[in-house]
């Protein structure tokens, strides 16, 4: 399972799209849709911004990414 299907969990449980997980943590309109289908990952400050707005684990969502 890549990266992707564990932040559209994320998402989805909170209630976000990705406009608005784009908006909160400050990347441009590409970025999240990338993550999502799986074409990249975040890098490390990122994953730090997504874990602070789902209120997550860093470490966990920085072990997601690399899973």
């Amino acid at each position: 399972m890549h990266f992707g299907f564990y932040l559209a969990e994320l998402m989805a449980e909170h209630g976000f799209c990705p406009k608005e997980l784009q908006r909160r943590i400050g990347v441009s309109d590409a970025v999240v849709p990338y993550w999502l289908a799986g074409k990249h990952k975040p890098r490390k400050g990122n994953m730090i911004k997504i874990a602070n707005v789902f209120q997550a684990d860093p470490l966990q969502v920085m072990a997601k990414a690399k899973a």
